[in-house]
């Protein structure tokens, strides 16, 4: 199920080609959430056909005043917009919790030039923790900084480091493991 789990780079590619509609089609058959909506939408669907049929063989005509389509469309909005303000927040929360890491990046870089008599450990730990925030906005943004990323990090660490931290599954964890 999607709704339980957060989409990663290449599942956020995948839900944005066209050929979803197709895939979705294909894999209904197996969807929780449809089985749990299918006994509701059935009894939906009945009761529309047979409203539907009794209409059509007494002659009456039914009509709903224009009110309930307006304070349904109202509640539809309400929704959406509450949705998009959710979505919104998440994106803030997410940029003050990267906004925390590059702070503590700094920190931690102006504690290791002060503290740390040796210079070019020092050095190392200041080149770390800076590469730090660059992997994490590299596995955000995937492929798009990729060559980027690739030179910051041969330019930077060893060459045993560079290519240990770009193999790994996950580079900012990696480049913790190795400082």
């Amino acid at each position: 199920s999607t709704y339980t789990r957060l989409w990663t780079h290449d599942d956020w590619h995948r839900h944005l080609s066209v050929s979803r509609y197709a895939r979705h089609i294909l894999e209904w058959p197996t969807s929780t959430i449809a089985w749990r909506i299918c006994p509701v939408c059935a009894v939906v669907v009945c009761w529309a056909l047979t409203v539907k049929q009794i209409t059509e063989k007494s002659g009456i005509r039914l009509e709903l005043p224009f009110t309930c389509g307006l304070l349904f469309g109202q509640a539809i909005t309400l929704l959406l917009t509450l949705r998009t303000n959710q979505s919104l927040s998440r994106v803030q929360e997410a940029r003050g919790v990267f906004n925390g890491v590059v702070t503590a990046g700094r920190e931690l870089a102006s504690l290791a030039s002060v503290y740390i008599r040796d210079e070019t450990m020092a050095v190392m730990l200041a080149r770390y923790v800076s590469l730090f925030g660059w992997s994490v906005k590299y596995v955000v943004r995937g492929e798009e900084d990729a060559e980027e990323y690739r030179t910051m990090l041969a330019e930077m660490l060893p060459p045993s480091d560079a290519f240990f931290v770009e193999n790994s599954s996950s580079p900012p964890l990696a480049l913790v493991r190795r400082a």
